[in-house]
C-alpha cells in the first residue's frame, strides 16, 4: 500500500502514506468496539481478565493441583507403610496393628486416590477454561462432598486421632473443600447458580441407565451399574459403620479406629466415586473417553479397583469375611474392569 501511494499520488500525499498504512494495519488487527450489552465468550472473558497478571483459571489450576498433591501425599503412605501410618493417624487406638487394619487403610487410600484423580482432572479443566461444563461441575460437587465427609469423620473422632493425624486429615479435607467451594460459592453469580448445578447433578444421576445414546456401549453400562452400587455401599458404611463393617469382615476389629476408617471409606463411595462415574458415563455416551480428562479419571478408577481387590481378595481367598464381602468384591472387580475398559477406549467408543 505504501509503495502504491508513493508511486501514484502527488508528493504532498507521500508524507502521510506511512500514517495511512499504520492506521490500516492497526484497524486490521484490532476488533471493533463491543456494544454495552455484548455477552463475552469464555475465551474473551479470559483474554480481558489476564491484564498481565494471573487469571482466575491459572489460580484454580494451581489450587486443584494442590488438592491432588495433598490427597496423594496422604494416600501413598497408607498403601506402602500402613502400620506406621496407622500409628501416625491413630496412635494408641491403632495398636496392636494387624493385617485386617492394613486392609481398611488400603480401602481408605483407594478413596483418596479417586479424589487425587478428580482434582488432577479439574486442574486440566481449569487450564482449558472448562470448569463451567456440566461434567466438570459434577466433579467439583463430588470433591466438595468428599472433603466435607472427610472433615466430618475427623471431627467425629477427634479424641481417637493423634494431634498430627488430626492436623494432616483436617488440612487435606480443608484444602479439598476450599478450592472447589471458592469457585462455586464465593461469587454472587456462582451462588445463584448452585441450585442449578445440584439439579444438574441429580439429572445426570436420573439418566444413569439411559444407554441408548449412540448405541449400547460396554463402558457406559459398567459405569451405569457402578453408580448405584457405590451410592448404596457408601450410604450403608456412613449411616451404620459398625454393622456394615461387621457384615463385610465378619467382625468389628477394635472399635473406634476401625469405625473411623470405615466412615472415611464410605464417604468416598458416597461422594467422589459416583461423581467420577457419572462424568465417565457421559463421556462414554459422547464417545469422548480418549480425551485427557476421562483418561485421568479412568486411571483413578483403575487404581481404586486394584486397591480394593488387594484389600478384599485375600480375605475372600482365606474363606473369611461376612455376608457383604462377595458383593463388595464383585464391585471391586467391576471397578477394575471399568477403569481398564475406559483406558483402552479411543474417542470412538467400542460397542458390543
Amino acid at each position: 500500500v505504501d509503495l502504491i501511494l508513493r508511486t501514484c499520488l502527488p508528493p504532498i500525499f507521500c508524507s502521510i502514506a506511512p500514517n495511512i498504512t499504520k492506521t490500516h494495519a492497526r484497524m486490521s488487527v484490532e476488533p471493533p468496539p463491543r456494544p454495552a450489552n455484548y455477552s463475552y465468550s469464555r475465551e474473551e472473558r479470559y483474554e480481558k481478565s489476564v491484564g498481565g497478571g494471573t487469571s482466575d483459571h491459572e489460580k484454580y489450576a494451581a489450587g486443584f493441583a494442590a488438592v491432588a498433591i495433598a490427597s496423594a501425599a496422604l494416600a501413598v503412605p497408607l498403601v506402602v507403610q500402613p502400620q506406621s501410618t496407622a500409628e501416625f493417624l491413630l496412635g494408641a487406638a491403632a495398636l496392636p496393628t494387624n493385617i485386617e487394619q492394613d486392609r481398611l487403610l488400603g480401602l481408605f487410600a483407594g478413596g483418596l486416590l479417586s479424589a487425587t484423580a478428580a482434582a488432577w482432572a479439574l486442574k486440566g479443566d481449569a487450564e482449558r477454561h472448562e470448569l463451567d461444563l456440566n461434567t466438570s461441575e459434577n466433579l467439583q460437587l463430588g470433591l466438595i462432598g468428599f472433603a466435607a465427609s472427610n472433615l466430618a469423620a475427623n471431627l467425629a473422632h477427634v479424641n481417637d486421632l493423634t494431634p498430627n493425624g488430626l492436623a494432616a486429615g483436617a488440612a487435606t479435607a480443608a484444602i479439598s473443600l476450599a478450592v472447589p467451594a471458592a469457585r462455586l460459592l464465593v461469587s454472587g453469580s456462582g451462588r445463584r447458580k448452585i441450585g442449578d448445578r445440584i439439579k444438574g447433578a441429580f439429572d445426570s444421576l436420573g439418566r444413569v441407565f439411559d444407554l441408548s445414546k449412540g448405541g449400547f456401549k460396554l463402558t457406559s453400562a459398567l459405569y451405569a451399574l457402578l453408580v448405584p452400587a457405590t451410592v448404596v455401599a457408601g450410604t450403608a458404611f456412613t449411616a451404620s459403620p459398625a454393622a456394615s463393617l461387621e457384615g463385610t469382615l465378619g467382625y468389628v476389629l477394635k472399635g473406634a479406629d476401625s469405625v473411623y476408617l470405615w466412615r472415611q471409606i464410605g464417604g468416598a463411595l458416597l461422594t467422589i466415586s459416583p461423581a467420577i462415574l457419572l462424568t465417565l458415563k457421559e463421556k462414554a455416551d459422547n464417545d469422548e473417553l480418549g480425551e485427557t480428562q476421562p483418561r485421568i479419571l479412568n486411571a483413578g478408577v483403575l487404581l481404586a479397583g486394584v486397591v480394593q481387590l488387594a484389600a478384599l481378595g485375600p480375605l475372600a481367598a482365606d474363606g473369611g469375611g461376612g455376608r457383604y464381602l462377595p458383593l463388595l468384591l464383585a464391585n471391586a472387580v467391576a471397578t477394575t474392569a471399568a477403569g481398564l475398559a475406559g483406558l483402552t477406549s479411543s474417542n470412538t467408543a467400542k460397542k458390543l
